[in-house]
């Protein structure tokens, strides 16, 4: 895939999962390798607000990240404050614990990894395809919490 299509199949996961569910469909395990959720925002793990949309395991409510997961597996988050989400101030809105539970229940039964978002490291985040291809690629976090 091309860096340009895999920004735009991200965005179109994001918008229309299951749009990003069929553009994916040629791939032999249709999934995303990373998911980085620089902030934890409602626009990126979702606003429960009028959400009644329920994962099909009944372990959290599908709306931002959580749903996109609902169509499009997920190998890894990578996100500020895994796992004790205390950072500036303990985490705990509803959006927090929907996305937590989210985690925990992908973690235990489809092998989901989640780690902290990791500054200066250039080994987090890795091509997971087609490695040789392109040596000197390379994906680094330069800042984290502010």
């Amino acid at each position: 895939m091309t860096r340009r299509f895999l920004m735009f199949l991200v965005l179109a996961v994001i918008l229309c999962p299951a749009w990003g569910q069929q553009a994916l469909a040629h791939e032999q395990t249709p999934a995303l390798d990373y998911v980085i959720l620089t902030h934890l925002h409602n626009g990126h793990i979702g606003s429960l607000a009028g959400v009644k949309k329920v994962s099909r395991n009944g372990a959290y409510r599908l709306t931002g990240i959580t749903e996109v997961a609902e169509y499009v597996p997920i190998r890894m988050v990578i996100d500020q404050a895994w796992p004790d989400y205390n950072y500036p101030n303990p985490l705990a809105t509803e959006a927090i614990k929907n996305y937590r539970a989210f985690l925990d229940w992908q973690a235990q039964h489809n092998g989901l990894r989640v780690e902290r978002i990791l500054p200066g490291r250039s080994d987090q985040i890795v091509l997971r395809r087609s490695a040789a291809k392109y040596p000197s690629f390379q994906v680094r976090n330069i800042a984290a919490n502010g």
